[in-house]
């Protein structure tokens, strides 16, 4: 009799383990990658990848051969889990090594809810705008103002790193620039009213 494939797998395939296979079957929760024969692993739909992914067919097809990391391995059950996401830097790493509070940011509307609109700022993070960050005057829902798809700017106020969520706001970036031009203004102006001040006092004197 053959020996059993599973028997070892456990050295064979420690965590952490980097392995090559082929996928031979996609399913709606994620892949079946054959690391030898009779031993597969299942990299499931959430270790695909960072990005949101609604079924693993939009990132992997059958036949294809793809890398990965073992991240558990379960010898009774017949189970090896592994990982594509491992591989990759973590994108809220990155995000926050690019961004701080205070930064400005541009991106797409992706999603209009009742209390605010979320903003992909990176392919994978997105930030949220408060529906009372959203407009200089007071506005009931987003979608008064926004639409799915269009692309905002936007200051970043908040950056919550344990949730991983970002806050942003509208609102603050038209107030600075309300607040910009208002200094713009302050510094031009006293010059003018000084000489108009002065030629009027003249104009009144040669009058008198």
């Amino acid at each position: 009799t053959l020996p059993d494939p599973w028997e070892d797998v456990e050295h064979r395939y420690p965590r952490g383990a980097l392995v090559e296979g082929k996928v031979t079957k996609i399913t709606e929760f994620g892949a079946f990658v054959e690391l030898e024969e009779g031993v597969e692993g299942l990299i499931h739909v959430s270790e695909l990848s960072w990005q949101r992914v609604s079924h693993p067919r939009e990132l992997i097809k059958e036949g294809q051969t793809v890398r990965a990391m073992v991240i558990k391995v379960n010898q009774e059950q017949r189970r090896i889990s592994l990982s594509i996401k491992a591989l990759e830097q973590d994108p809220w790493e990155q995000f926050l090594e690019q961004y701080s509070v205070g930064s400005v940011v541009s991106g797409p509307v992706t999603q209009i809810k009742d209390f605010g609109a979320f903003v992909r700022i990176t392919p994978a993070v997105e930030g949220l705008i408060h529906v009372s960050e959203i407009a200089e005057e007071r506005i009931n829902t987003p979608s008064e103002v926004l639409r799915l798809g269009q692309e905002v700017t936007a200051k970043i106020i908040g950056i919550n790193e344990a949730k991983r969520q970002v806050r942003l706001s509208i609102r603050k970036l038209q107030e600075e620039a309300e607040e910009k031009e208002k200094d713009r203004f302050i510094s031009q102006g006293p010059g003018r009213e000084t000489v108009t001040l002065r030629e009027h006092l003249k104009g009144l004197s040669d009058a008198g």
